[in-house]
């Protein structure tokens, strides 16, 4: 059963790779909530402006701008929008590097909770880390 917050709940898939994409889209849909891909840095600012987006998961990697530059990007939107950067396998230290906001990091197999939890607080996060 669908819930409320998954009717209006609208997720940005951001990656390069199209069948990494489909597959966290389909994660989504299966959990019960819309979502939408972009495979660039320029793609993603573009959805974020004119979308009602309110989660942005992000690959580490996109083929035009670097992740650092694309969150600042994000946060300097006039909407909070909470970010989940896969990181496969990286560690907090490379965020760290290049961002001044707060990170979370969570264990793959909470992916689910977290994209919930993010959704229905999205004060709580600036950017969680899988």
């Amino acid at each position: 059963m669908k819930t409320a917050l998954a009717h209006k709940s609208r997720v940005l898939v951001a990656d390069y790779s199209t069948e990494n994409s489909e597959l966290i889209r389909c994660l989504l849909s299966n959990w019960g909530l819309s979502s939408y891909s972009a495979n660039s840095g320029k793609q993603v600012l573009s959805k974020v402006m004119g979308e009602n987006c309110q989660l942005v998961i992000l690959d580490k990697m996109l083929p035009d701008m670097s992740w650092c530059q694309l969150v600042h990007d994000i946060k300097k939107l006039k909407r909070h929008i909470p970010i989940i950067r896969l990181n496969w396998g990286g560690t907090q230290h490379t965020c760290d590097q290049c961002c001044e906001y707060k990170n979370t990091m969570v264990r793959p197999q909470h992916f689910k909770e977290v994209v919930k939890e993010a959704l229905k607080n999205p004060l709580k996060y600036d950017i969680i880390q899988i």
